[in-house]
């Protein structure tokens, strides 16, 4: 046995991997003659066959659905925390003096025109395209303005 271990590291894989299909094997052979009992006394029923159908067909819709929403409420919170980061930068300009705070406004001001552009726009585009990429406005927003 250490031999045959040494010259073939995964045989013990092997050999679980070979019961395993054996075991499927035999459970598959094992419902198909099952299945062909309960047809020989139940002839000519496909009531269990469409409900089964319609019951996978469900579960399907159903995850569908839920995963769809999931994506949806994270998208929305994603969105409202923005705006309440954009809004307490907002009100946090008030803080500097007028000319910088114009300046960030401005910026500001910019940053959510892109931004709601791009969320308007039909499609996704790569690189930007006509609509100009929100962390473009970033660079003008620097330290300069907290010290």
């Amino acid at each position: 046995m250490v031999l045959i271990a040494s010259s073939h590291p995964n045989l013990s894989l092997l050999l679980i991997s070979g019961g395993f299909f054996a075991l499927l094997f035999i459970a598959r052979e094992t419902g198909a003659l099952l299945r062909r009992r309960v047809e020989r006394r139940h002839a000519g029923s496909q009531d269990t066959d469409t409900f089964s159908l319609s019951a996978v067909l469900a579960l399907l819709i159903g995850f569908t659905f839920s995963l769809a929403l999931q994506r949806y409420d994270a998208r929305r919170e994603l969105v409202i925390a923005e705006a309440n980061a954009l809004g307490t930068t907002w009100l946090r300009s008030d803080l500097l003096e007028p000319a910088p705070r114009q300046q960030l406004r401005q910026v500001l001001r910019r940053y959510v025109a892109n931004r709601v552009a791009f969320g308007a726009a039909p499609t996704p585009m790569p690189n930007g395209g006509s609509i100009a990429r929100p962390s473009s406005c970033r660079p003008s927003c620097g330290p300069r303005w907290w010290r």
